[in-house]
């Protein structure tokens, strides 16, 4: 996702930009005058300084000071305004400790510490160089939604100056954004905060489904999401894996997928004198089982590199999710309470008090990490408050997994002389994480899944997972005694089958009642999906087409030999995007749901006048949008 992306499916705030634009520059030029607060226009100085409990033009219903506050300050202008001059001329340049001059004066004027009134009464003669978000922690949100969204080289926020983080946005802003002037942007700060974090509700709605789908997996093991055309299952498979921080394998089925391909079998192979000879392999599903063993026992094969700090990282969102660890004590003595963000990441939130959860991603940590590649280096690290402490602390926690697992392996090695492995591994070496293997097996039907899957029929039962439900493979026989599998196949309790099928593909094999129940089966529904459009199309689009697909699949599901089952999915109406048919219904019928509607209906007699009533549909539900919208 790019920044131009979201801007072009917002309208600007109209209004409020005009008034900034009307405003903002001759706050500055009597900013530049050195004019007692007497000698500024009256309604300008109104809207600068005094304007409280509604909008004002530099920011939206923040940043006030009390009457009494205002008094004071009014008071001694002849000191604030040599300070107002001097960044008013500055709109190039950001002049830091004249920041901090103003903040100290302000302090003195004031009950409280009057941040927000502050950063609103420097950002108010600078628009070139700081945003109109004023208040501290929406800054930090807007940070924080841009980073976990996806976007591209968003700044890291720097937790001891807004001034600093205001800049930084600001420039991002103008980086990634067509502009003619940075009062061209002045709204995009807050409708961008504003528009990601109803993305954001959006997918935690979501992600409320995405566990249910989770739910179902890990108490089945198997499960297979069955649907019309396009409701995106095979999407949904790899991102309830991705949710699940699984580890995924994906393979698709075909009819000449075999046996050999998914469990083992024998392959040519060349020996030195160039004679062709053949040799057993593993399939991919094989493998697979093997790695998720490796992973199960906490161990991994002497092949395999060493755990990364993001594995590491991933080990703790896993004790935090599951309760294991739920606090955390900073260098300062502070405790904060550890979460799971619904995008995944870890998040800190103060203990004692009602402040925001606020994200310590993994992006933060490797690069605190970069400068910081040992545990003894963090102590010289000076960051006070907010994500950075927290940042430094997780760091140090990782470290000392790291550390200690070390030594967990320092002291297996010696061991290995008196014990057999099995003992040591279990005794010495037990890891209490285990992670998620997902095998995702796309369009399953289309392979005639009684050869490929053979005797692994027993083996993938939950019921049988594990080395209960071990069974001779076809070439047993074959096998090397030192081979996890040398004695019988299993399926490891950590591994899970993700499987899609189209149960309408007139193509592909049927699977046959032993296996059927072996999976626990769940219907993807057109309407389960409309986050696919939400996430890529425009609003106005976005609605249109959401209206279509309902009138259109109502008229399927009531039409005789069709039915549900011949839904049309949103992913169809995806090619309506700005990067393909942008918007164009027309175009979309003509070369997609047309053609697909003759295929449901062939060898019908009446399919020329079905399709035609389907069409005069799907138009007449357009029509219905656009006399809607002209209303």
């Amino acid at each position: 996702m790019e920044l131009q992306d979201i801007i072009n499916k917002i309208d600007i705030w109209q209004e409020w930009h005009d008034n900034y634009c009307y405003f903002v520059p001759k706050f500055i030029e009597s900013a530049k005058t050195y004019e007692s607060w007497q000698d500024w226009d009256k309604d300008l100085f109104y809207e600068f300084f005094e304007r409280g409990g509604d909008q004002c033009v530099s920011s939206l219903r923040l940043g006030y000071f009390t009457n009494e506050e205002k008094d004071r300050i009014k008071k001694d202008w002849s000191k604030l305004a040599p300070m107002l001059k001097e960044i008013a001329e500055s709109q190039d340049q950001p002049l830091w400790n004249v920041y901090d001059q103003i903040k100290s004066f302000i302090r003195q004027h004031t009950n409280q510490d009057r941040k927000t009134a502050t950063n609103r009464l420097i950002a108010s003669l600078q628009p070139n160089l700081l945003c109109t978000i004023v208040q501290e922690g929406y800054l930090m949100e807007t940070f924080t939604l841009m980073e976990e969204v996806g976007l591209a080289n968003v700044p890291k926020y720097d937790s001891t100056s807004w001034f600093k983080n205001s800049f930084l946005l600001l420039e991002y802003f103008k980086s990634n954004i067509k502009h003619d002037s940075a009062f061209d942007l002045c709204t995009y700060a807050w409708q961008v905060k504003e528009y990601l974090k109803n993305q954001s509700v959006g997918y935690h709605q979501s992600m409320e489904n995405i566990k249910k789908y989770i739910s179902l997996l890990e108490a089945n093991k198997n499960l297979v999401l069955t649907g019309a055309p396009g409701t995106g299952k095979t999407y949904l498979a790899k991102k309830i894996a991705r949710t699940m921080r699984a580890k995924i394998e994906f393979v698709q089925f075909h009819p000449s997928y075999s046996y050999t391909d998914f469990v083992e079998g024998l392959r040519p192979v060349t020996n030195e004198d160039g004679q062709i000879g053949f040799k057993r392999n593993d399939g991919v599903f094989k493998i697979f089982c093997k790695e998720a063993i490796c992973n199960e026992k906490g161990i991994k094969e002497t092949k395999d590199e060493p755990k990364k700090l993001h594995d590491y990282y991933d080990i703790l969102a896993r004790r935090i999710k599951h309760g294991d660890v739920s606090e955390l004590s900073l260098r300062n003595g502070k405790k904060i309470n550890l979460q799971i963000s619904p995008y995944g990441n870890i998040q800190g939130c103060p203990k004692h008090s009602k402040g925001k959860p606020y994200s310590i991603s993994y992006n933060r940590i490797s690069k605190l990490a970069e400068k910081c590649p040992n545990s003894p280096l963090l102590k010289y690290i000076k960051l006070k408050g907010g994500t950075g402490s927290a940042c430094t602390a997780v760091l140090g926690l990782l470290y000392t997994m790291r550390d200690e697992e070390k030594q967990k392996e320092e002291e297996f090695k010696a061991t290995q002389e008196s014990l057999c492995f099995e003992k040591a591994y279990s005794e010495i070496l037990s890891l209490p994480d285990s992670r998620s293997y997902v095998f995702i097996i796309d369009e399953i039907n289309r392979g005639e899944l009684s050869k490929i899957f053979g005797e692994l029929f027993y083996a993938i039962d939950p019921g049988y997972r594990g080395k209960k439900g071990k069974v001779k493979t076809q070439y047993q026989n074959l096998i090397d005694k030192k081979d996890e599998f040398a004695d019988g196949f299993y399926v490891p309790e950590n591994v899970y089958i993700l499987a899609t099928m189209n149960d309408i593909d007139r193509s592909v094999e049927s699977m046959d009642f032993a296996m059927r129940r072996r999976f626990v089966w769940k219907e993807i529904k057109p309407e389960d999906r409309l986050d696919m459009l939400s996430e890529k199309l425009s609003p106005n689009i976005c609605g249109k087409a959401i209206r279509v697909m309902t009138a259109l699949n109502k008229a399927i599901t009531n039409s005789r030999g069709l039915g549900k089952a011949y839904q049309i999915g949103p992913a169809y109406f995806l090619k309506l995007s700005e990067d393909n048919y942008n918007g164009d219904f027309s175009t979309l019928w003509d070369l997609h749901i047309e053609v697909l509607l003759y295929d449901y209906l062939r060898g019908y007699s009446n399919a020329d006048a079905k399709v035609e009533e389907f069409k005069h549909i799907y138009f007449e539900s357009l029509n219905e949008i656009k006399d809607t919208i002209d209303e």
